[in-house]
């Protein structure tokens, strides 16, 4: 006998009555109730059948895209340590506007070990973690995974490019990962530049680069934000 089980609700809104095929979900699953001439008992499957499947993607659910000068802001960060860094984006509900904020931390050149601020998580609503990857590509490594379990966004970005990140959002054993352009309020290409693509990939005209899909003057953002770009052709 199964005991201490909470009400069961199956996905199309019915509840499991007396009498019918038992199925009870647990921590560890689902198990339908099996008797044979040998066993019974629970016997753990794949999900109810004759159920609906639930094929709903996760939808960003942001009050605003974050500013491009904050993710500017971030990278110029970054680059002034060999090692890896860690950084906060929190959404302030009464300003309407985003924040960043660096936890105290103990860095190396492979990880970061910070401090959560509880009180001003609990004041204000967290909604990216970002770390650098001073001497590597932007990538989620093992330790990453076992890490970013609450269903923020969480990021990553090379020191090596301005443009090298990588973005998702992971809760659980589920993951799904996001472009940049639809986290951060890039700055759009004038449509005149369309024209000088030739080809079906999105090019770049020299002393330009490609953010997210977006075209942006690199001579621009290194006089507006003063992020080190070092390795673009001048126009």
């Amino acid at each position: 006998m199964v005991k201490d089980l909470v009400k069961i609700v199956l996905s199309d809104g019915r509840t499991i009555q007396d009498g019918q095929v038992e199925y009870v979900i647990a921590k560890n699953g689902v198990f339908k109730k099996v008797q044979t001439n040998v066993i019974e008992g629970y016997v753990k499957v794949n999900g109810v059948p004759h159920l609906p499947e639930i094929n709903t993607p996760v939808k960003i659910k942001l009050p605003a895209k974050i500013p491009a000068q904050i993710y500017f802001q971030i990278y110029s960060f970054f680059c002034e340590y060999d090692t890896e860094v860690y950084a906060q984006i929190f959404w302030n509900e009464s300003t309407k506007s985003y924040f960043v904020y660096v936890p105290k931390q103990i860095v190396t050149g492979a990880s970061v070990d910070y401090k959560r601020n509880t009180k001003l998580e609990r004041r204000f609503k967290l909604v990216c973690e970002i770390h650098s990857h001073n001497s590597m590509g932007a990538f989620f490594s093992g330790t990453d995974n076992e890490d970013e379990q609450t269903g923020v966004i969480y990021g990553v970005i090379s020191t090596k490019g301005l443009f090298e990140n990588k973005f998702r959002i992971k809760l659980y054993d589920s993951e799904w990962d996001i472009d940049v352009s639809e986290i951060f309020d890039l700055p759009k290409a004038p449509a005149h530049w369309s024209k000088s693509i030739k080809t079906n990939e999105q090019t770049c005209l020299p002393g330009y680069l490609n953010f997210g899909g977006n075209i942006v003057n690199a001579k621009t953002i290194k006089e507006k934000y003063g992020v080190p770009i070092n390795d673009f052709d001048e126009p």
